[in-house]
């Protein structure tokens, strides 16, 4: 088993300016994910950022149906820098026997749904990186969950974990 062995684009539909990777990068892979975001509200202007979060991550969607957990090829996870949840570190290892590939990186951007309050679209720019990760630069996250965060009155602070499916694209240069 290896990382990164699905390099057909999935059809995600289109993606918003805000988000997306800067010229003179291109697709290499993708992987897709199921996990947990941790939305934290900040009542003073009612939104809700993220403030951690956990995924797993297989090559193809349909490794997700058998539930086998050696298909799982590498897991994410994440923290808020700054107490409003707008800037984020991030790691991403495999869990391959033998396998040490690695990255980390910050968020760029993050694309909201404004009706249910949560993220739809990540960027991230990567820092550091080896093996199956060493050539990427960005990984774009297209995160899809029936979750909606605009109901209800919530205390400043409130945290709310919701499960997420993502396909996460990665970049490197041309």
């Amino acid at each position: 088993m290896q990382i990164g062995t699905n390099t057909e684009f999935p059809n995600i539909g289109d993606i918003p300016e805000s988000v997306k990777v800067p010229e003179g990068n291109v697709f290499k892979f993708a992987l897709y994910g199921i996990g947990v975001l941790d939305y934290k509200f900040n009542a003073s202007d009612s939104t809700w950022k993220i403030c951690k979060g956990e995924t797993f991550l297989v090559n193809r969607p349909e490794d997700f149906s058998s539930f086998n957990a050696s298909s799982i090829v590498a897991i994410t996870s994440s923290s808020a820098l700054d107490k409003f949840g707008n800037s984020h570190n991030g790691a991403l290892k495999s869990v391959i026997p033998g396998d040490t590939s690695f990255a980390a990186g910050q968020s760029m951007a993050f694309e909201y749904d404004t009706q249910s309050k949560i993220v739809r679209w990540s960027l991230g720019k990567i820092k550091t990186s080896e093996g199956a990760f060493s050539d990427v630069t960005h990984i774009l996250g297209y995160h899809n969950s029936k979750h909606d965060l605009s109901e209800g009155s919530h205390p400043d602070g409130y945290v709310r974990s919701i499960t997420v499916d993502v396909t996460a694209l990665y970049y490197c240069k041309e």
